[in-house]
């Protein structure tokens, strides 16, 4: 999987979220950046190494955001 990880999403907005996907500088898989608002000025973030944990994060989002 590796760095595949790293190609798999743009940031995006979900709901009220929005999500930045920023690569690990080791290479090692990605951080999202979960916002509450566009104005990305209250969130948390996350680290993920591989697609299964982004799409796991992202469906949370996801649910939350229904």
């Amino acid at each position: 999987m590796g760095c595949a990880v790293h190609d798999m999403w743009l940031s995006r907005q979900i709901g009220p979220f929005v999500v930045d996907f920023y690569p690990d500088p080791e290479g090692e898989g990605v951080t999202l950046y979960i916002w509450k608002n566009e104005h990305r000025d209250t969130g948390y973030s996350v680290g993920c190494k591989n697609r299964d944990q982004v799409r796991a994060v992202i469906a949370e989002v996801e649910a939350v955001a229904r």
